[in-house]
């Protein structure tokens, strides 16, 4: 998998009122490790446990060919997220669309984060807006699936304010913080946002 040829150029770009999300290229690893290095504490809570360390700008240069190739694919989409006015600029925070399913159900889940510094400021609720709206007008899904932790307040009250609805919880659902937690499951229907 070779990023020569676009390795200057961003995948899957949205804007926002103060954000710019994209699917950076390889040549931003040290960005990308620089966000994941002083976040891990902050994120480690609700993290999975990584099969293979991210601890250098080789790793990080690795998984976002990954990524690329990912979004090339229509798969999944690992857009990070920095200032409109600095689009080459630290990384603030994340938002993923994966596990994109065709056919009957149409829909994919969704997952976010921000950077501890940037925290009650929007840019989470923000960069969702700006995903809801490719989910639902480039991608044509259905739905799109989003869970958090009980615990986990601020994801819950994010979530809700967007319009996710809650359909389920989930106990032992997910390996994250290092343990299997339960989750909360909720939904957001995408179909009024088509243009």
């Amino acid at each position: 998998m070779s990023d020569e040829v676009d390795a200057d150029e961003h995948l899957a770009v949205i804007e926002t009122g103060r954000l710019w999300l994209s699917v950076p290229p390889a040549s931003h690893a040290a960005r990308v490790l620089l966000f994941d290095q002083r976040n891990r504490e902050h994120l480690a809570p609700w993290a999975p446990p990584r099969p293979d360390p991210l601890d250098t700008i080789p790793a990080w240069r690795a998984r976002l060919l990954v990524d690329r190739q990912k979004a090339r694919e229509g798969s999944a989409f690992l857009w990070r997220l920095r200032a409109v006015d600095d689009r080459e600029g630290a990384v603030l925070g994340t938002v993923s669309i994966t596990r994109i399913e065709r056919g009957p159900l149409e829909r994919a889940s969704l997952g976010a984060s921000v950077d501890l510094d940037h925290q009650g400021r929007g840019l989470v609720h923000e960069a969702i807006e700006g995903a809801l709206d490719f989910a639902a007008n480039a991608l044509k899904l259905r739905f799109v699936e989003a869970g958090h932790a009980p615990q986990n307040l601020r994801s819950a009250a994010t979530l809700r304010r967007l319009g996710f609805v809650p359909y389920g919880y989930a106990r032992d659902y997910l390996h994250v913080g290092g343990r299997l937690q339960d989750h909360v499951l909720l939904q957001y229907d995408l179909r009024p946002r088509r243009r």
